[in-house]
């Protein structure tokens, strides 16, 4: 946390500026702010590696392995989508790092932008399960795509979109 007066760094729970002597608000309000302490400190980052990993098994196909040359050779198009959503992973690592930034600086935007990529991670997965079952002529279909494991993801997604709605409304006076 910075002081208004001066910019000098200070610690949380300070008072009273040790650089100007200006009386530093509680810029939290009392409220407890773990959560978002992880979200900026660790858990955006995180997320927006793993969305720039997935960019990239998306954009060179690797996902399917050894069949991925005659996959590609039968279905051009399924090499199209995985191209197409490894750009939008990146995208959405992009907008993650954005909404860590500004969830940082308390900005008002922070929470929009964190419940966008929340939204993102959900719907995208969808998008590309359908795209892949036309772009491999149903030789993929969607349900198989999006199997048990990424069925619990998306449920995920949706649970931390609404705990975060939440978490984020309570605390709407901290940002401006």
């Amino acid at each position: 946390m910075r002081c208004e007066g001066c910019n000098a760094n200070l610690t949380d729970g300070t008072a009273v500026c040790p650089s100007c002597g200006k009386e530093v608000e509680d810029r939290y309000l009392g409220f407890p702010m773990a959560w978002y302490k992880f979200l900026i400190y660790f858990g955006l980052w995180f997320s927006a590696l793993r969305e720039a990993a997935n960019g990239l098994v998306m954009m060179t196909g690797s996902s399917f392995g050894a069949s991925r040359d005659a996959i590609f050779q039968m279905y051009p198009k399924v090499e199209l989508v995985g191209i197409v959503f490894g750009t939008l992973c990146w995208a959405m690592a992009f907008l993650i790092v954005g909404a860590a930034i500004t969830l940082r600086g308390l900005k008002k935007s922070g929470p929009v932008l964190l419940l966008a990529c929340y939204g993102g991670d959900f719907l995208l997965p969808i998008a590309e399960a359908i795209m892949l079952s036309r772009a491999s002529e149903g030789l993929l279909t969607a349900v198989d795509l999006l199997d048990a494991s990424k069925f619990m993801l998306l449920m995920g997604e949706a649970l931390f979109f609404a705990l975060n709605l939440v978490y984020f409304r309570k605390r709407a006076v901290l940002f401006r």
